[in-house]
């Protein structure tokens, strides 16, 4: 049994699901919701794929595994940097955040928000100081597990499978204006639903 991804029983299914998830997680609409593929390890890619040059600098906090496997995708697509690692304690702790030497002018900060192999998990959040830059987190594993300030995210993505839904489902709330940023050289299966979110985005700005 099968139904269309087009079809109004889909619809009706996608737009109650994204109906939910922002009145639990308060997402306002500043932000489009989407439901990819790929599981969030393709967003390891997708990311800088989408909003970065290859010249462009990036931070990364490395607190774990899957930090450490974001940061090595990364280095096929712009510049990033470990700014933090947590790999000298074997991944027992987290950084101080006034004490991180963030790059001045880096496109984004990531994070992994909580590292399920050594259970390293951030309660607070660092400020990017970059004001033209973004924090991106990927909250696979406690995704929606507790509140969150999404405003504080220019990017959100997490794997369904933990928390929330079937595997292959990744979740991804990106604020819209960093939407625009996306590069048209990204692979045509990785430019996020570009014509949907191009036309939200332009009507939010003209409200704006």
């Amino acid at each position: 049994m099968e139904m269309s991804h087009r079809g109004k029983e889909f619809l009706s299914i996608i737009q109650k699901a994204e109906s939910d998830l922002r009145k639990l997680l308060d997402i306002s609409d500043d932000y489009a919701v989407l439901f990819l593929q790929g599981g969030a390890t393709t967003q390891f890619a997708s990311i800088p794929l989408n909003i970065c040059k290859p010249e462009d600098p990036v931070d990364y906090i490395v607190t774990s595994s899957w930090g450490d496997k974001a940061y090595k995708e990364a280095t096929k697509y712009c510049k990033p940097k470990v700014i933090w690692t947590g790999k000298p304690e074997k991944y027992t702790g987290l950084p101080v955040f006034d004490e991180l030497d963030q790059s001045i002018n880096a496109r984004y900060l990531h994070i992994c928000a909580n590292e399920t192999i050594h259970g390293v998990e951030f309660k607070d959040y660092p400020t990017v100081k970059n004001k033209d830059a973004v924090l991106v987190a990927d909250m696979s594993s406690n995704f929606c597990s507790k509140p969150i300030d999404v405003s504080k995210f220019g990017i959100i993505y997490a794997g369904a499978q933990k928390n929330v839904g079937p595997s292959g489902v990744t979740i991804v709330i990106i604020r819209k204006v960093v939407a625009l940023w996306r590069l048209w050289v990204s692979p045509e299966g990785l430019r996020k639903n570009e014509g949907w979110i191009m036309e939200n985005c332009c009507m939010l700005l003209k409200r704006n």
